[in-house]
């Protein structure tokens, strides 16, 4: 268990695990798991409007949803006989979310907004998941090939409620409760795969051949809400699923691979590996890569490897549909507009100059050196660079002009703005990796081990498609600054930690200290943007095992409570002091973090 300083996000969980025989044969392992987890806020009191019922009074919610995930995991095997595994494994999961929207005031303008919450409401979205996957096969051995064959299911659920909110259009004859609709992921997977090493003289090993194929099926579906969450403003805090996003798009694809392994001498290995795949809606790919590795000695070696991959788009990114008021500036007031993200390959997305989706296509290099010039010290290095051309983004979120709000009003779509899946943009990552372990052993007096881990990225922009003409014409920008500049810079560059781990006889305790870097959260106005100090944390932990059964532990994450630069950017449209951190923040804004464990093994 464990809460924030704050005195709020207290969470609880309890988990299990223990298995059994299957007569001699086989076993089963069962794990469960069920935590309950309040929510943070870290919002600020309302000051922007003293004809505010609520004014001065922290009416938004800002922080952890709360959340009550519940989770069950099998794992099984049985030998059928003395060449044959049959192995199983299920997993069953739950989560149910509560999530703050925007609070709404009470009034909009100088009229109330809505009589059933004259002093206004905070929109609550209730959401439930659930994943469903099971895998079983069978695994053994023949004429000196390894080989295993397996059928995979997954599933995942998503539905989501409104809750405390209403839907304006309908005005005191709203509800207070929507069902907003659901999203439905289902994949099936079959896959064989065949192995044996074959001996080859002018090698030191052997050369290790494997070869599979697999067959994918995977589905995605859109069901519609209720009618009163989704017509005319639809629900405050988020607009249902309506008829017209609805409906279930599937694909197929296959593939086969072969993949070489071998030491060819005690000082060099190697391996190379060639996949080919076809999908049902975007043809056929053939991806490689190739690695090597050369010790100079026992202290130093060299590794490298290259790769080309090959991504399609999700059906999500497809085929994903929605409406949704969003919130933007207008001659200096924050107006609520109508939003539709649209399908790419809809009319609505034709209108606004989309094209079809391709698949991103990737080269991957990287280079490391390993070392270790005493047994007790090792330390890695690599440095890497991916390349992702056509790579799938959001586009900006365009505030349409009346001519496109008028061609779009023609289908029957009422929206002042609009965005879909492009591929529109090449970027370029480069980084290095770096982990240095050493051990101090000092016997009596405890084993200390020290890790330093550092890594440093660079992510830059090499191509972006033309604008499409129609949004020229409409002085639009398909990738604009702030959606370049959060691939860009809206993420820290680097970020150290160093850890000491102690052990002496019942005791251990882990000390932890990270360094995240700056980042910059951006704006299409580039004085609008907001660049954050680096920042430093501190998390401290310590365990004792009482005897053979019980184990207690007990630690501080953010020991020195340290949170991250509040939000001074205009640009931010919702900050006004209400939303004091940037969601942006790598390491969160709760703030210092107790808890304690006890554990019982038998």
């Amino acid at each position: 268990m464990g809460e924030y300083q704050k005195r709020d996000g207290k969470q609880l969980t309890v988990r299990g695990s223990t298995g059994f025989n299957l007569g001699d044969q086989g076993w089963v392992r069962v794990a469960l798991e069920a935590a309950d987890r309040d929510p943070t806020n870290r919002a600020g009191a309302d000051f922007r409007n003293p004809a505010e019922p609520r004014y001065g009074k922290v009416n938004q919610r800002f922080g952890d949803p709360e959340t009550r995930p519940r989770s069950v995991f099998v794992n099984s095997q049985y030998r059928v006989n003395d060449d044959i595994d049959w192995y199983a494994f299920a997993n069953y999961g739950q989560r149910n979310t509560s999530a703050a929207a925007t609070w709404r005031t009470a009034l909009n303008g100088t009229a109330q907004r809505t009589p059933l919450y004259p002093e206004g409401f905070l929109p609550l979205e209730n959401s439930e998941s659930q994943d469903t996957s099971l895998v079983t096969g069978l695994r053994g051995e023949a004429s000196g090939w390894r080989w295993d064959v397996s059928l995979n299911y997954g599933r995942n659920e998503f539905q989501l409620d409104l809750d405390h909110t209403v839907n304006q259009t309908l005005g005191a004859a709203s509800p207070t409760h929507f069902y907003a609709g659901k999203l439905l992921n289902t994949q099936q997977l079959f896959n064989v795969d065949l192995a044996r090493e074959y001996p080859v003289a002018a090698f030191s090993g052997p050369l290790t051949v494997a070869v599979g194929a697999e067959a994918r099926h995977e589905s995605y579906e859109i069901g519609a809400g209720d009618e009163a969450s989704y017509i005319g403003t639809g629900a405050q805090g988020f607009s249902g699923f309506r008829p017209v996003n609805a409906g279930r798009n599937s694909r197929h694809n296959e593939s086969v691979y072969l993949n070489l392994e071998a030491d060819v001498s005690r000082q060099f290995s190697t391996s190379a590996a060639l996949r080919h795949e076809r999908y049902s809606d975007f043809g056929s790919t053939t991806s490689a890569k190739g690695s090597a590795r050369y010790a100079f000695s026992e202290a130093f070696s060299l590794r490298g490897t290259a790769s080309s991959g090959f991504r399609a788009p999700s059906l999500a990114q497809q085929f994903y549909t929605i409406t949704t008021t969003n919130f933007s500036v207008v001659n200096g007031v924050n107006t609520p507009i109508e939003t539709g993200t649209f399908a790419v390959g809809s009319a609505a997305a034709a209108a606004l100059g989309a094209t079809p989706l391709k698949a991103e296509k990737a080269r991957n290099y990287s280079l490391g050196l390993q070392f270790s010039p005493l047994s007790n010290w090792s330390t890695t290095v690599d440095a890497y660079r991916i390349d992702i051309d056509d790579r799938i983004a959001l586009s900006a979120n365009m505030t349409l002009s009346p001519a496109l709000q008028a061609a779009l009003a023609k289908q029957n779509i009422l929206v002042g703005a609009g965005r879909y899946f492009t591929n529109a943009i090449d970027t370029r990552t480069t980084g290095v990796d770096v982990v240095s372990t050493y051990r101090l052993d000092l016997a009596s007096a405890g084993r200390y081990d020290f890790t330093l881990a550092y890594n440093h990225n660079k992510n830059s922009l090499e191509h972006v498609n033309a604008n499409p003409a129609i949004l020229t014409a409409n002085n639009l920008t398909l990738i604009d600054r702030q959606t370049i500049n959060r691939l860009t810079v809206g993420s820290p560059k680097d970020k150290l930690s160093l850890a000491t781990d102690a052990n002496w006889g019942a005791w251990s305790a882990r000390g932890v200290v990270t360094r995240y870097g700056s980042f910059t959260v951006p704006q299409n106005n580039a004085t609008l943007d907001q660049t954050y100090d680096p920042q430093w944390v501190l998390d401290l932990s310590t365990s004792v095992k009482l005897n053979k059964n019980w184990r207690l532990s007990a630690g501080i994450d953010n020991v020195t409570n340290r949170y991250p630069d509040q939000v001074t950017s205009a640009g931010n449209l919702n900050n006004n002091g209400i939303n004091p951190y940037s969601g942006f923040a790598p390491n969160g804004f709760n703030g210092r973090y107790y808890y304690a464990k006890a554990a019982y093994n038998w």
